[in-house]
């Protein structure tokens, strides 16, 4: 009986990490944040799928998630130095032009 329980509890406890789950990878799919799609654990017909092929599937899915991530932040940090490249472009065109109209006032006068 004991054992039952408490299996009793993992399973409610797993079921409500799966919806919780699922209700994030559905707001990322909304957002357009991840291209990876949750496939879930196909088994044959008949077989009941054991807490370690369910841990399997999910640790595959997090490394999947993760590495989606990992690319995101690459993409990220190259974004970040393109703008801050173009800005210091930016900047050094607008004292460039600065020193043109100084020169064409000056010439002016």
């Amino acid at each position: 009986r004991k054992e039952a329980g408490v299996t009793g509890n993992q399973l409610s406890k797993a079921n409500e990490r799966i919806t919780h789950l699922e209700g994030e990878t559905t707001i990322l799919r909304r957002s357009g944040g991840c291209n990876v799609q949750f496939q879930p654990l196909i088994l044959p017909q008949g077989m009941a799928a054991s807490s370690t092929d369910v841990i399997n599937a999910l640790n595959e899915y997090l490394m999947q998630l993760l590495q989606e991530i990992s690319n995101k932040e690459e993409e990220e940090t190259k974004l970040r130095e393109a703008a801050e490249d173009h800005k210091r472009k930016f900047a050094v065109i607008r004292h460039q032009q600065g020193l043109l109209y100084k020169e064409y006032q000056s010439e002016r006068e």
